[in-house]
């Protein structure tokens, strides 16, 4: 049993970092079976009946308020998917959990998770990585209704970057000033304020870029 679940689960994670998917699918989305090259992978695809639901919270996220969404999303009949409750044994199905309105603090949970913009980000990867197939939102979708609470980068050497408590208007500031591309960004490390950035001109009349503290330190 050991070296059985060691070649599983050591191909299931080989197969998560090459961007598929293993395990069952997100809610919103339905596993689909392909073939790479004469071998089977599993991809997710979005789920007719229940992607709207997904895509929706996103979108509404951007300009309104979390209780106007979820009022919103259970007015169009969304309940939580219906699950099997299996025997203490696991032999047999003995019951099935009932679908449940939308909450807020499950609106919130449901936002933050970036396999709907089409980033994984599950432990067994090292980074965060673009998965094989598309997500159900871009990922500017993504970022827009999540406010900077969960922040997608997408750096120029194509990684990917999930930021946390990010403040958006930071990103924008570093590309802007490529000279100083920490400034207001890095603190000082004795008042912890923002460190500014000038480029004084010595005798020869060259810049010299560097950073600084406004009080002197």
């Amino acid at each position: 049993v050991n070296q059985i679940l060691t070649r599983m689960i050591g191909a299931e994670v080989d197969l998560v970092r090459e961007g598929y998917k293993v395990r069952p699918p997100n809610d919103g989305f339905l596993n689909k079976k392909i073939f790479i090259d004469g071998k089977k992978r599993v991809i997710q695809v979005p789920d007719a009946e229940r992607k709207d639901y997904y895509i929706k919270m996103f979108e509404m996220s951007i300009a309104h308020n979390d209780k106007d969404v979820v009022d919103h999303i259970n007015s169009l009949g969304y309940r939580s998917k219906i699950h099997s409750i299996w025997s203490k044994g696991k032999d047999r199905v003995i019951g099935h959990t009932k679908g449940v309105k939308l909450t807020i603090k499950q609106l919130q949970k449901i936002r933050q998770r970036t396999i709907y913009a089409g980033v994984n980000t599950e432990k067994w990867l090292t980074k965060p990585i673009r998965t094989k197939y598309d997500g159900l939102i871009s990922i500017k979708t993504f970022n827009e209704a999540n406010k900077g609470k969960v922040f997608i980068e997408e750096r120029e050497n194509g990684d990917i970057v999930v930021h946390r408590d990010y403040n958006i208007h930071m990103l924008k500031r570093m590309k802007d000033n490529p000279q100083f591309p920490h400034k207001a960004v890095v603190l000082c490390p004795i008042c912890k304020k923002p460190l500014l950035g000038s480029a004084s001109k010595g005798k020869s009349g060259k810049g010299f870029p560097a950073y600084h503290c406004s009080r002197g330190h």
